[in-house]
């Protein structure tokens, strides 16, 4: 009996403990009614987030400052280029060199053509003083006003070396000049020490009593001539005998100068096409003499042939006058 006893006792310990196990591994079913809650509220959810997606989205105005911040965010942002400001230095830096005066900003720009804005023309002014290209000071008391001049020191440095840098070819052709120059003095001074030579040298005796012998024989022949002329017995010219030479040259210079005018317009008009000069057509062709072969030249008496026809003018009055 206790045997029996202990061994269901052991079965019923050993039961115990099977039961306690498998209460770990229960699993609890939800009932109905938790089931319907949990579903009806993941269908609210669902519904809230659908109509979330299907309602518009309220959108922000848009504004100036948000436009521009798009275009600036959207187009990358160019680097500013210093050509431009490269060019109104060199600009203004050739002009104050040139002009050698003191400017203000405000005088320069209406000096330099074309104009440059006042801001950049300050930047300039500023970046060769700077550099020592021109020369700064302010004036005023309350308002300062910044004065430019060039730079005088600097502008003797680059004389000195603009001297030094000179080329080779124009140092060569000043040293041609030069030398020419040298050869056309030496020339002038060899011809003046040859003519000091011939004044300083000392004539000799023979050569004197040469000179002296024929400077008398001219003051004798002069002086005899004078003697026959203030003699009382020379021939004496009136006005009447001068006017009648000149008649008498004037009726041969007269016809001369008419038929040569003829010839010369008789061979214009038959050699009209010819290339050949008039003086070449009348010696060659017609065996004629020009005035150059009988050295005769109209202008040398052409006042003389004025007076001959003055005279010859008179005459034909006077003896109209006395006919009448």
């Amino acid at each position: 009996r206790r045997s029996s006893t202990n061994s269901t006792r052991s079965k019923n310990e050993d039961h115990s403990n099977d039961i306690d196990d498998d209460d770990d591994d229960i699993i609890v079913i939800p009932s109905k009614s938790d089931t319907t809650k949990k579903s009806q509220n993941k269908k609210r959810k669902m519904n809230e987030t659908d109509l979330e997606q299907t309602q518009p989205v309220a959108k922000k105005p848009k504004t100036a400052s948000s436009e521009n911040t798009k275009n600036v965010t959207s187009k990358p942002k160019k680097k500013k280029s210093t050509k431009k400001s490269t060019e109104d230095v060199d600009r203004v830096r050739e002009f104050m060199l040139s002009a050698n005066r003191p400017f203000s900003a405000s005088a320069l720009r209406t000096e330099i053509q074309p104009e440059i804005g006042l801001a950049p023309l300050k930047k300039s002014l500023q970046s060769l003083a700077d550099i020592g290209v021109l020369s700064m000071k302010e004036f005023g008391k309350k308002t300062k006003t910044q004065i430019y001049w060039r730079n005088q020191e600097l502008s003797e440095n680059n004389g000195a070396e603009a001297k030094e840098e000179e080329s080779v070819s124009e140092i060569e052709t000043r040293m041609a000049s030069l030398e020419t120059d040298l050869q056309q003095k030496r020339q002038q001074l060899n011809a003046l020490k040859s003519e000091t030579k011939t004044l300083e040298a000392d004539p000799e005796d023979e050569d004197l009593q040469q000179m002296m012998s024929t400077e008398a024989q001219k003051y004798a022949a002069l002086k005899s001539q004078l003697a026959a002329l203030n003699a009382d017995d020379a021939p004496t010219l009136t006005q009447e005998d001068i006017d009648a030479k000149l008649i008498e040259f004037y009726a041969f210079a007269k016809v001369w100068k008419e038929r040569k005018e003829k010839t010369y317009e008789v061979i214009a008009a038959m050699f009209e096409e010819s290339r050949e000069k008039p003086d070449h057509i009348l010696v060659n062709r017609f065996k004629g003499e020009t005035d150059a072969d009988n050295d005769a030249n109209f202008e040398n008496v052409k006042d003389m042939y004025k007076l001959a026809q003055r005279a010859y003018i008179q005459q034909n009055s006077k003896r109209r006058n006395n006919a009448k």
